[in-house]
């Protein structure tokens, strides 16, 4: 098993490439490292490096109130990544891009849930003498 480089925080959420020296990342390259590694059936650090630079690249264009936001729902993204990134099929679609874009974003969403959760859709919680009160407006 090849061993992931170690980063620090800074690092980590850079968004200049690092030993790849690539951005944006070429497509090319990106599904032929996903499709040998799924091959190998593990993860190499160069896919590791590719798919770290979809999740914090992917993020840029968003806003959040916190920096801590940001870097919590980066992480809730890239663990989304890393959990699924084998599920990619090469035999429906060429674009691994596109596929791990769309699933950083998914994980960017479930992390903003899980920071800001709704208590109930289409209820406005009140507070009541006698406690939490819920009541649909």
């Amino acid at each position: 098993m090849q061993r992931h480089p170690n980063y620090s925080e800074e690092q980590f959420y850079s968004t200049t490439p690092n030993e790849l020296g690539m951005w944006p990342i070429d497509k090319t390259v990106l599904y032929d490292e996903v499709c040998a590694c799924i091959e190998a059936g593990e993860l190499s650090p160069k896919g590791f490096e590719l798919l770290r630079l979809i999740v914090v690249n992917a993020n840029r264009r968003l806003v959040y109130k916190y920096a801590e936001d940001k870097r919590d729902c980066i992480a809730f993204a890239f663990m989304e990544v890393l959990k699924y990134w084998g599920r990619f099929d090469p035999e429906k679609s060429t674009n691994a891009f596109a596929y791990y874009t769309q699933m950083a974003k998914n994980g960017f969403a479930k992390g903003w849930d899980v920071i800001y959760p709704k208590r109930y859709k289409g209820t406005i919680s009140m507070d009541s003498s006698e406690g939490d009160g819920i009541f649909t407006l």
